[in-house]
């Protein structure tokens, strides 16, 4: 077993070739523990933080990888010594300390942690219908999948799953998640058909959505919807847990864990939020949610003609001329 303090000459070995360490307890890891969907926060004090790790070996989150610090704790106690950082994707070996590279078979961890998609991969997604399959064996069609019901939050999963197959919105977020703004700039562009024409109207997205400076909220929307579409993952369903938490902070707990709502007052709630989240004005076409979902309305009024006096009709003047009976007339 490896103790504190060893060297890192008798902890890795060095490849001579590429010169690149290599670590020995690469087969200490147990992919069947690894479970990425849940909120990173250390186990150990409950704390959010960018630098959280999660141990491959158990698949538990802690913070920090420096001395005295819960993952550091946990790789000398436990015998657990490769990690990898939830926010940067890069794998480590504690407690000595030194950073796993150019390792290929981390490679499916890494698509799994952080599902990316290409331009060529989005546009072919509506046309894939080979199934994928996971760790335990279960096959699944990527973007079909299951959301795991958080207590009464079945609403929110249901709006999930309508706006994860609206196809505009759907490949906005997917390509966010390279996290560079060229990707997402310029794709498709998004077309509205005039339902009293067959002329089509096209809108070119906003030129300046940063993925970088996306909310919060809308970062684990593109998250998840990658999880979704992705065919690289460990279990075939997704736990929402990570968008839930966020929406629960962003609504002040309107929309929270164990409290029912209901599905279109939420679906306008986060449409606004994600709007502005990609930074989204109140200027036509600022964002990818109002050139999806902002439509026109046709206002059609019809005006009753009122009748002018003395034009009443012939019946009306009839049943207005009293008729004498018989009796009457003798």
């Amino acid at each position: 077993r490896f103790r504190a303090g060893q060297s890192t000459a008798m902890a890795s070995s060095q490849d001579i070739n590429t010169g690149r360490i290599v670590c020995p307890y690469l087969d200490t890891i147990n992919r069947t523990a690894l479970d990425f969907d849940f909120e990173h926060s250390c186990s150990v004090s409950l704390e959010s933080s960018p630098h959280i790790y999660a141990c491959l070996v158990c698949g538990k989150f802690f913070r920090g990888k420096g001395k005295q610090t819960p993952a550091y704790t946990h790789a000398v106690e436990e015998g657990h010594f490769v990690f990898v950082h939830l926010t940067k994707g890069t794998f480590h070996c504690l407690p000595d300390d030194y950073e796993i590279k150019n390792e290929p078979s981390l490679n499916d961890i890494s698509e799994a942690l952080h599902p990316k998609f290409t331009k060529a991969e989005v546009e072919k997604l509506d046309e894939n219908q080979e199934l994928a399959r996971d760790l335990f064996g279960r096959r699944y069609l990527p973007g079909f999948v299951g959301l795991n019901n958080l207590n009464k939050t079945d609403y929110l999963n249901a709006v999930l799953q309508a706006l994860a197959h609206v196809r505009p919105l759907r490949d906005f977020f997917l390509l966010a998640g390279s996290g560079q703004q060229e990707s997402i700039n310029g794709h498709n562009n998004v077309e509205t058909e005039d339902h009293n024409s067959s002329r089509k109207r096209k809108h070119s997205k906003s030129n300046n959505a940063n993925p970088a400076e996306f909310s919060h909220l809308a970062k684990c929307f593109s998250l998840l919807l990658r999880n979704m579409w992705s065919s690289h993952r460990f279990k075939s369903n997704v736990d929402p847990h990570m968008l839930v938490q966020a929406v629960s902070v962003a609504s002040n707990k309107r929309y929270h864990v164990g409290k029912q709502a209901e599905a279109g007052e939420f679906l306008s709630w986060l449409l606004h939020q994600l709007h502005v989240g990609v930074g989204g004005t109140r200027k036509s076409g600022s964002s990818i949610v109002h050139e999806t979902f902002m439509g026109r309305v046709e206002v059609t009024t019809l005006i009753k003609k009122r009748r002018k006096r003395g034009e009443e009709s012939a019946l009306e003047i009839l049943n207005a001329v009293p008729v004498a009976n018989d009796d009457a007339v003798a």
